[in-house]
């Protein structure tokens, strides 16, 4: 019989709530035999979650950078975001892994 495997699971994105603050981007470079190259395949966006005590969700999503914090935080909606679990080998704790198609501001009065 066939076992389950918690990475085989998508996480249901409405579960993470309507509000989140993107409060980081930096760069996602390509890894080659377990080595950082120059390539940038994309960038990688922090959110914190309001509906989850502000817990931070890091997003990735390749090509150019989308989007630029201004100031502190700003709210942000992903469009084709999937969020998927897994279990570290190293440490045995479950992790999230987030990519998403593309990153916009939520604009006030939305």
């Amino acid at each position: 019989m066939a076992k389950l495997n918690i990475s085989d699971l998508e996480v249901d994105v409405r579960s993470l709530g309507e509000e989140m603050l993107l409060t980081d981007v930096k760069p996602v470079y390509e890894y080659q035999d377990q080595k950082r190259t120059d390539k940038l395949i994309g960038y990688a966006y922090t959110v914190a979650l309001a509906a989850h005590k502000y817990a931070d969700l890091t997003v990735k999503i390749s090509g150019e950078k989308q989007i630029e914090l201004t100031g502190d935080s700003m709210p942000v909606h992903f469009d084709g975001l999937k969020v998927h679990a897994y279990k570290s080998y190293r440490d045995g704790e479950v992790y999230f892994s987030a990519t998403a198609d593309k990153i916009s501001p939520v604009r006030s009065g939305k």
